[in-house]
């Protein structure tokens, strides 16, 4: 096969652009940006189509967008193309509608004659060049600085190998195979990129067929786990009701000891108070005899003492009778409202005060240096007498009084000492009551209950009992909160038995069905492995012919240095370096070297795979840019002594240009792009 015309309508900055081509070298010159890469694009593109392709981000655009003319002119144009047996072809591409038209050299339409392809275009170059467009690409079309083949095209030429030494076509037999298994294994059971096929949906069931038998199982646990939580709530609403029952039995003791305790206390300040009255009549009774004897002296004292006593002693008895006035108004007042041990506290305390002033103001006046009339003095000779009688009466009356009080004093402290003893019964009777509850628990235990209702303080007694009765209700709601939670999820729960028993009925049916769906897999896979493996030995077996032929090639590319490539059942390019004779991997070497070794690969692999086919053309794009002039004369050398097939040259190189002067002479067809052509001899 052979192109023969390019005519470029619309293609990046190329338009309105003919480019005829010979049956042998053509070397298409230009500068850089004249062009040449564009224009190779154009040919795969009149040959394959052009792929949209979906831009990544940052990234560039998909070669059907990045080569739009620039100007808006038609975006297309014309291949015309001759085969071996000299039948010739047009094809007319319009990339802008993706409209495709082959026509014969008659210029019948013949587009409907070819198969069509995914994109629902006719597959005329997979046709007539017995390659697809990735199998191109990897042989006979060399892009810009993309001479060398990656791990996974390596491998698959490899695998194109595999299927041409088989059959004789590259498309049939493992490929196929493969492919037939490949299917079967998806579509009928699936593989773990799946989601819906067969093995996919009954695994998916299972998943929510464990998930339902879970949630029922849950379910069922859920509910003995209600019935017991429901169980132990009332068993502790039961305990918390008796405990509850109990403290309120110890809030009465509580108040049995604190009116015990007020009683004690009262009985404590009304002995108080009596010894207080017995001391006051005590004293009382000897003012009386002093007062006596000092009334018997103080009649034969003449002069003016006598006459100040005299006038004193009326004043004097006149105050005491007025305290002791207002002292026994308070206290019938106070008696009236409430007999109380406070009330006579108050009365003793005055009563006392008020004598001791008596007696005070009456020493003081006794004492005083008044200078009185004498006319006063004969006529109050007897007053003095009268006074300290008067006295005598009225200190009489307070003890009178006193002792009224101290007789009242004795009922009540017998009436309080009956209460003691009637609430120390109470009290002992209430404590024995509590000690049947058996109560272990907190404070009020009954290990230690009597000496803490004896011995505690009133204030820690009320304390205690109020942390524990507090904390009693709020257990009492909790346990009332939680029976009433699992009663309610004692109802809600169905009827979950027989939903139980079908979902574990179809999970051991389902389950069966994976199994067997996997003993199939298995039997695929299997199939595949072997098929594979038969690929290799079919590649190993392969690998001879292949590999002189690189050999041969990669010897004529370095002028004999290195006569010895070969490739691995994947297509790894491995070398013997001529320094030392060692196997080195064509990636350890110079760039250049590794350029001509895969251009070695490039070249046998289009020779192999068009073998008995039809010849394809070799479109190379600045492969030489590596190589100095000495290795590039070699590559072209090689080229003009071998290859009898049509082959495209892009480059900028004016040396290259020479070189193939020198070599081709006037067989070459150069075509200039943008750039003035070298003169040559």
């Amino acid at each position: 096969m052979r192109l023969e015309k390019l005519e470029v309508r619309g293609f990046g900055k190329l338009k309105s652009l003919s480019v005829s081509l010979i049956n042998g070298v053509n070397i298409i010159y230009g500068c850089n940006e004249a062009g040449k890469t564009t224009l190779q694009w154009f040919i795969k593109g009149m040959l394959y189509g052009l792929k949209s392709g979906r831009q990544k981000l940052n990234g560039p655009a998909g070669p059907q967008k990045r080569f739009r003319p620039w100007d808006g002119t038609s975006y297309g144009g014309v291949l015309i193309y001759t085969l071996d047996d000299d039948r010739s072809f047009r094809v007319e591409r319009n990339f802008d509608s993706g409209e495709v038209r082959l026509f014969d050299s008659s210029y019948e339409d013949i587009t409907a004659s070819f198969e069509i392809g995914r994109d629902k275009l006719p597959l005329f170059a997979e046709q007539h060049m017995g390659m697809d467009e990735r199998t191109f690409e990897r042989t006979a079309f060399i892009r810009q600085m993309k001479l060398r083949l990656d791990e996974d095209s390596s491998a698959a030429l490899a695998s194109k190998l595999s299927n041409v030494s088989a059959t004789g076509f590259e498309e049939i037999s493992l490929n196929n195979a493969e492919k037939a298994l490949s299917d079967a294994l998806k579509n009928y059971i699936g593989t773990s990129r799946t989601r819906i096929q067969p093995l996919d949906k009954l695994e998916a069931r299972l998943k929510h067929l464990e998930r339902e038998q879970d949630r029922l199982g849950k379910q069922q646990r859920g509910r003995l786990k209600a019935q017991e939580g429901m169980l132990e709530a009332q068993s502790m609403r039961t305990s918390l009701e008796m405990q509850e029952s109990y403290l309120r039995h110890i809030s009465g003791l509580i108040d049995i000891r604190k009116e015990l305790d007020a009683n004690l206390k009262k009985e404590a300040q009304l002995k108080e108070t009596a010894r207080r009255m017995r001391e006051l009549e005590s004293e009382l009774s000897g003012k009386i005899e002093k007062e006596l004897s000092q009334g018997q002296s103080s009649g034969l004292m003449t002069g003016r003492s006598g006459r100040r006593r005299t006038i004193a002693a009326p004043i004097l008895c006149l105050v005491a009778e007025v305290l002791f006035a207002t002292l026994l108004a308070y206290s019938f007042f106070s008696t009236a409202i409430k007999s109380s041990w406070l009330v006579l506290l108050v009365y003793a305390v005055c009563l006392v005060l008020s004598s001791l002033a008596g007696v005070f103001f009456l020493r003081r006046w006794s004492r005083a240096k008044i200078d009185l009339n004498s006319d006063l003095e004969l006529h109050q000779g007897q007053e003095p007498a009268r006074n300290q009688t008067h006295a005598r009466q009225s200190f009489a009356q307070q003890g009178q009084v006193v002792r009224s009080y101290s007789s009242s004093v004795a009922p009540e402290l017998r009436k309080i000492c009956l209460k003691l003893e009637e609430l120390s019964a109470k009290l002992e009777r209430g404590i024995d009551a509590a000690l049947q509850f058996n109560n272990r628990r907190g404070f009020f235990n009954t290990d230690s209950l009597e000496i803490k209702i004896y011995d505690s303080d009133i204030e820690s007694l009320d304390e205690a009992w109020g942390i524990e009765m507090e904390q009693v209700k709020a257990d009492l709601l909790q346990a009332a909160m939680r029976e009433k939670y699992c009663e309610g999820l004692l109802r809600d729960d169905g009827e979950y038995g027989d939903e139980l028993q079908r979902v574990e009925e179809e999970t051991v049916a389902v389950k069966e069905k994976i199994t067997y769906l996997k003993y199939k897999r298995s039997a695929l896979l299997l199939a595949h492995d072997v098929l594979m493996e038969a690929g290799q030995e079919i590649r190993r077996t392969f690998a001879p012919d292949i590999n002189n032929s690189m050999s041969t090639i990669i010897s004529g590319l370095t002028a004999g240095r290195y006569t010895d490539l070969r490739g691995s059942d994947r297509l790894s390019l491995m070398a013997t370096a001529p320094e030392d004779g060692n196997v080195k991997n064509a990636l350890e070497l110079s760039g250049a070297t590794a350029d001509q070794m895969y251009l070695a690969l490039r070249l046998a692999m289009a020779h192999v795979l068009s073998s008995g086919a039809e010849s394809v053309p070799i479109i190379m794009d600045e492969a030489f840019s590596q190589f100095d002039d000495n290795r590039t004369k070699l590559a072209l050398e090689y080229l003009h002594r071998v290859y009898d097939r049509q082959i495209i040259l892009f480059t900028c190189k004016q040396r290259e240009v020479e070189l193939a002067y020198e070599i081709f002479g006037d067989s070459m067809n150069l075509i200039e792009l943008g750039c003035e052509i070298p003169e040559h001899t």
